[in-house]
């Protein structure tokens, strides 16, 4: 711990005694300077810890994402003694990291940092943060030449201290907070107990940062789910209740600017008679506006729309502060941006560009949409964003914006090519047709297609006994190793039924972001439904967690037909129970959530009553007897020709008859090596 120096004139001064005398000081000494030391880092701890709660207090205070970080960073600066700090955010949908809030720094150098972008790869110290989840020094080793003079030009690496710390939860980084040292007390030179202690609370709010942003994200993804569920299910609803077409299309254009903020909407009819597009409705335009763009345009005299009829794809332009309605039909081809849609027209004659991130655009866009159905242009829709876009950055909010906007001219599509139909058609028709539509908008809550798992064979069929039916499935992906699969089966049939699914379907996605147990989240989905549900319906539900590497399945069965193992060269099948009644019926429902392992060359097979409850012309019903023989006589190699095997089993039996209940199958394999 130290040396204490005797010195005395005289030589042989210090005899034994004196020695003695001497050591037990120094002993004394070395106890009274470790408590001290002790006491120190005991205070240093105690502080450091009431610190962190007062900062956990506040954050989990905080239901606002953007008011979560402002505080943060008004937090930091003073308990760290430093002049300024910015916290970044991974965005996970693109990949790149974006300023999100800053305190301390100036105008000039806060509208760098707001400018930003960091893509993998683009920045060293960003790389290691990553990497490594450790602290990094922005110095010439971390920060290229040219970002240095870009985004830090007022600063000199070789004597300026700014430390990127990572902000970590689940071993996953969700973002970086860049601390600016330079004129704090901390630098380069201060002891090494005075970084560890300020690296110890850095680390601690980090800490606590992390996980409320991790929570408030995960909130806002789950009312970002039931959002667009909810503003697609209101079009539904406009398109179902009205019967005049522009009304329909009316109500589109009303509800689409409050539904995903823009500043204009405008739909054009493409008349294939006169080969023109036709003004339909609009919302944000001027009176002068619609008369010098005019009503009836030719598809040559406006590039943009006519682009729109030629490729089915959405597509949009960049506009400038002062590019008004009225030069719309001047944008050329080549300043195009192809966002998604059918590219088998394209070729050099085709100008436009593909991009790999179409929306990371700062200026506000012109966005085409084409108003198609199976390949046919019936029209095409504008929307313009408003300006300047605020917040930053602004791409998740276009990825949903078109995400709605694509669903809302869906139905719109179906909608005109509906009315055109029923012009061609009988009265007596009009109701067909209409449920044909119905179906249409109940198929867009289905999943697109059916996902692809190595070492895995999927296959699923839905048939509604009406146009629309309260049976449905979903897939959604846990994570890179487990995926969720949910069969259910509303107790109605029709239109009734169908609203009823489109609900039960967003309460389990939403349920499913927050919980990992299948269990917990139909419990969860029982306790929402038991107050609304006034018309005594109920819903039979399985969901299980499929583990891909393993074959583990976890799951939970609310009432529903017990689905069938069968184990490979193995005659006996296995059914997976029901572990609790039905949703809907009572409160306080125990669920109870069991286990089962699926080995290579081994399927599951799930279905809906409307299979086993299927009569015949003679009134006799097909049974789960006959179901037990047929899988179990026969051996299957994929879930297709199983599927096919049933499905075809079930129709011969009810040969000149039609379903009684809406039938769903779905089968799942695991594929021999």
């Amino acid at each position: 711990m130290g040396i204490i120096d005797l010195v005395h004139h005289l030589p042989d001064q210090y005899d034994g005694e004196s020695i003695y005398m001497a050591k037990a000081f120094a002993n004394y000494a070395s106890i009274a300077i470790e408590n001290t030391r002790l006491f120190t880092a005991a205070h240093a701890q105690a502080w450091i810890s009431t610190v962190l709660l007062q900062v956990a207090e506040a954050t989990q205070s905080i239901t606002n994402l953007d008011e979560l970080l402002e505080t943060v960073v008004g937090i930091l600066p003073g308990l760290i003694g430093v002049d300024a700090c910015t916290i970044f955010l991974w965005d996970q949908s693109i990949e790149a990291f974006f300023s999100r809030a800053s305190n301390g720094f100036d105008d000039e150098q806060l509208a760098r940092l707001n400018a930003w972008e960091i893509f993998p790869g683009s920045v060293i110290a960003f790389d290691k943060l990553k990497q490594s989840g450790s602290p990094v020094i922005l110095n010439t080793d971390t920060i290229s030449d040219e970002i240095a003079v870009e985004v830090f030009p007022n600063y000199d690496f070789q004597k300026d201290l700014l430390i990127l710390f990572p902000l970590i939860t689940q071993n996953c980084s969700c973002g970086a907070i860049l601390l600016d040292f330079t004129n704090s007390n901390l630098n380069n030179s201060s002891p090494q107990e005075v970084w560890d202690e300020q690296y110890t609370l850095i680390q601690g709010v980090a800490h606590q940062a992390a996980i409320a942003i991790e929570n408030l994200q995960l909130v806002k993804s789950q009312e970002e789910e039931a959002y667009i569920s909810v503003a697609l299910l209101q079009v539904a609803q406009a398109i179902v209740s009205l019967n005049q077409l522009d009304e329909i299309l009316g109500s589109i254009v009303r509800i689409t600017p409050i539904l995903v903020g823009v500043k204009r909407c405008i739909i054009y009819l493409w008349d294939g008679k006169d080969l023109v597009f036709r003004q339909s409705q609009y919302f944000g335009f001027s009176k002068n506006d619609l008369a010098l763009i005019g009503q009836v345009i030719k598809a040559n005299e406006f590039p943009f729309i006519e682009t729109i009829k030629q490729r089915d794809q959405i597509i949009y332009h960049s506009l400038g502060p002062m590019n008004s309605p009225l030069y719309w039909n001047e944008i050329v081809p080549d300043d195009y941006h192809f966002i998604e849609g059918n590219t088998q027209d394209s070729d050099e004659n085709n100008s436009g560009k593909m991009d790999d991130r179409p929306l990371n655009s700062r200026e506000r866009l012109l966005i085409g949409f084409p108003l198609s159905v199976k390949g046919e242009i019936l029209g095409a829709m504008l929307i313009e964003e408003e300006d300047p876009i605020k917040g930053s950055p602004s791409l998740h909010i276009r990825e949903k914006r078109i995400e709605i906007v694509k669903g809302i001219t869906q139905q719109a599509a179906i909608a005109i090519k509906n009315e055109l139909l029923q012009q061609e058609a009988v009265k007596s028709e009009r109701m067909e047709r209409e449920l044909q539509l119905a179906r249409e908008i109940q198929a867009t809550f289905l999943p697109d297609r059916l996902p692809e798992f190595p070492g895995w064979d999927i296959d699923v069929r839905w048939q509604p006994a009406r146009q629309v039916g309260g049976d449905f499935y979903d897939f959604h992906i846990i994570d890179e190793n487990r995926i969720g699969f949910v069969i259910a089966d509303v107790a109605d049939k029709g239109m009734p039924a169908a609203l009823f699914m489109t609900l039960i379907r967003t309460l389990i996605r939403a349920a499913a972001k927050e919980k990992s147990s299948p269990a917990a989240v139909l419990k969860q989905v029982n306790e929402l439904l038991i107050p609304d549900s006034k018309h005594k319906m109920f819903v039979t539900v399985f969901y299980g967690i499929f583990a891909l590497n393993s074959g583990k399945v976890v799951y939970a069965n609310a009432g529903h037909n017990p689905p069938d193992v069968k184990q490979f060269n193995r005659d006996d099948l296995i059914q997976l129970t029901r572990t609790s009644i039905a949703l809907g019926l009572f409160n306080d429902i125990e669920i109870e959530e069991r286990e089962i392992s699926m080995n290579p060359g081994d399927w599951l097979l799930l279905y809906t009553d409307g299979i086993t409850e299927a009569f015949s012309l003679q009134g006799e019903m097909f049974g789960t007897k006959r179901l037990f023989d047929l899988l179990s006589n026969h051996e299957f190699i994929s879930s297709s020709r199983l599927l096919d095997l049933i499905e075809g089993t079930v129709n011969e039996f009810i040969k000149g008859t039609d379903l009684a209940d809406d039938t769903t199958l779905a089968a799942l394999c695991r594929k021999l090596p």
